[in-house]
């Protein structure tokens, strides 16, 4: 990645913010619902603060994905609660989880040359001249439009972060309800949100499993009681 991603100015890395939502009436920070965010890093601009955020995905996400984020919008509301700058925008900088590889050579002791190796263009042609073979134009093309990473910036408008800050506000409304038992929790079943979660051998039948509820849990009272 040293040869093929571009320096990035930062500041101030890896910070842990812990800020107060606003109550429900804005006036005032909440006693009892909070935002953790951890910002990878900040970077101080000619038109304010900016916030770099840093990605490792299996493919880049599109651009318009991204820009409509709500994460990078609770945290850049998060910086500006905790510091009271301004925060001009978000740098998302996303990078291939696999970094580049060696040309692949066959069993055979040849050249390999499909195109979806995950190798750059330049490895593939110093590659060639070794193994005293011409480049395939085809995998050359194709290794050369290969996006290993991408630095997207969103810029937001001078009201759009105190719009994240009402989201937050409803968000704690919302979780409020849950936790006092005046709304009933939904479940929805995705392998993105099942794999880690810790109550998934209780979710089939979460009233009628005491004895399971006490074999992978601890029962602690609501602090409210």
């Amino acid at each position: 990645y040293i040869d093929l991603a571009p320096k990035v100015k930062m500041e101030g890395l890896e910070r842990e913010l812990l800020v107060a939502i606003p109550s429900r009436s804005g006036k005032r920070p909440s006693s009892r619902y909070k935002l953790l965010a951890y910002l990878d890093a900040t970077e101080q601009a000619d038109d304010g603060v900016w916030i770099n955020e840093f990605k490792l995905r299996q493919r880049l996400t599109p651009a318009r994905l991204i820009t409509n984020s709500r994460q990078i919008r609770w945290y850049a509301w998060a910086y500006q609660q905790e510091t009271g700058q301004q925060v001009r925008g978000v740098w998302v900088n996303e990078r291939l989880h696999a970094a580049p590889k060696p040309p692949r050579i066959l069993a055979s002791g040849k050249l390999s040359h499909a195109k979806e190796q995950l190798c750059t263009a330049d490895a593939y042609v110093a590659a060639c001249e070794e193994h005293g073979e011409e480049p395939r134009p085809s995998t050359l093309e194709a290794l050369r439009q290969r996006q290993w990473q991408q630095r997207v910036p969103v810029i937001f408008r001078e009201d759009e972060l105190e719009e994240a800050g009402r989201e937050l506000v409803s968000a704690a409304k919302l979780i409020g309800q849950l936790d006092s038992g005046r709304l009933e929790p939904v479940r929805h079943v995705s392998p993105r949100n099942c794999g880690g979660c810790p109550y998934a051998e209780i979710c089939e039948a979460p009233q009628a499993c005491g004895p399971l509820i006490d074999m992978f849990f601890e029962r602690r009272p609501a602090k409210r009681d």
